[in-house]
């Protein structure tokens, strides 16, 4: 999804300490929602994703591009290994 520039929508019980939660809250990928208030704001949350969609859409572009593409991952790894080689 992320790849394609598509938003998230998070729907989970457990909003605090959540480490898919803190991801996309930090990176302003998508929409996390509490199951306990889905049935309750559906047009509120509806609104929130429409009016956001191209913020979410550029982040998930961006951050695809920058730690998720095969290409700079395998640079990650090589420069590692250039370092080490160095010592």
């Amino acid at each position: 999804a992320i790849s394609l520039g598509s938003p998230l929508l998070v729907i989970t019980d457990n909003v605090n300490d959540n480490n898919l939660v803190n991801y996309v809250q930090e990176k302003q990928i998508g929409l996390v929602i509490s199951n306990s208030n889905i049935q309750n704001e559906n047009q509120k949350i509806l609104d929130e994703l429409i009016s956001k969609f191209n913020v979410y859409q550029k982040n998930c572009i961006k951050l695809y591009a920058e730690e998720f593409l095969m290409k700079n991952n395998l640079k990650k790894y090589l420069d590692i290994i250039q370092k080490l080689n160095a010592n």
